[in-house]
């Protein structure tokens, strides 16, 4: 079991990451909308994608908890370290939109 330094350390860690992605999220120079339907560059496969996700990973979520009730802390790392290699999104794509940004832009000058 974990001690209440461990729990307080695990906390804070947790807080501390949240508030980093936060803060370099919103460095993004995109609204709401853009990040709700991805600049509405989302194509047929990887929208299908998309929902086959989300329609696998909330039975997961109760999987894990389920798991971590049964079996205890241990089996949440078995559970999710497979999970967590997940493709990261491509860096190139915020360049690629402000190069267009700034060709469209030159173009109705």
């Amino acid at each position: 079991m974990l001690n209440s330094t461990s729990g307080i350390l695990i906390f804070l860690g947790y807080a501390a990451f949240i508030i980093i992605l936060v803060v370099v999220t919103k460095l993004r120079n995109e609204t709401a909308e853009d990040f709700l339907v991805m600049d509405r560059k989302l194509g047929l496969f990887r929208g299908s994608l998309s929902m086959a996700v989300s329609w696998i990973w909330a039975p997961a979520v109760f999987i894990c908890s389920l798991k971590s009730f049964t079996q205890g802390l241990p089996s949440i790392f078995w559970f999710t370290l497979p999970n967590v290699d997940k493709p990261q999104p491509n860096r190139n794509d915020l360049t690629l939109k402000q190069r267009d940004a700034s060709h469209q832009a030159s173009e109705s000058s």
